[in-house]
């Protein structure tokens, strides 16, 4: 059986997919405040990981995984622009009202941000089968 260094990262995953799924149907019990309140620390997490991302863009010993956080970061700001500038304008029509075409952008991005990390775990495990396979046909040609 081949050794993966990857099964921790995997733990990670299901445990983010497991918070995710609690903190889901615990809010669909709660009052508007309550929801907001776990915004607020969502939001929080979310900034210590860009926090994190960009320790890792200034202290990065490693160019690759400079550019791959680079690379993060730049999708991150551009996802928040589309969303916050753009994508209520494209949902604009005459009959709407600007407070609708807000909530029908956040509604949209809610559902793609799914459909996205589902593609994201695709692309994951895409990668990491790669990697699984490149490190066995190595260590046959070391034999």
């Amino acid at each position: 059986m081949y050794e993966t260094p990857f099964l921790g990262k995997l733990c990670e995953l299901e445990t983010d997919e497991q918070t995710m799924r609690q903190c889901l149907e615990s809010c669909s019990h709660l009052r508007q405040e309550e929801i907001g309140h776990q915004l607020a620390l969502l939001r929080e997490q979310y900034a210590q990981s860009m926090s994190k991302l960009d320790s890792f863009i200034q202290n990065g010993r490693s160019p690759a995984i400079v550019a791959l956080a680079e690379a993060q970061k730049e999708y991150y700001q551009k996802i928040q622009q589309i969303t916050e500038d753009a994508l209520p304008h494209y949902l604009h029509s005459e009959t709407s009202t600007q407070k609708e075409d807000i909530r029908e952008a956040r509604m949209l991005y809610a559902e793609y941000s799914i459909d996205f990390a589902r593609t994201t775990i695709l692309q994951a495990l895409i990668a990491v089968l790669d990697g699984m396979e490149m490190q066995l046909a190595w260590k046959q040609e070391e034999n």
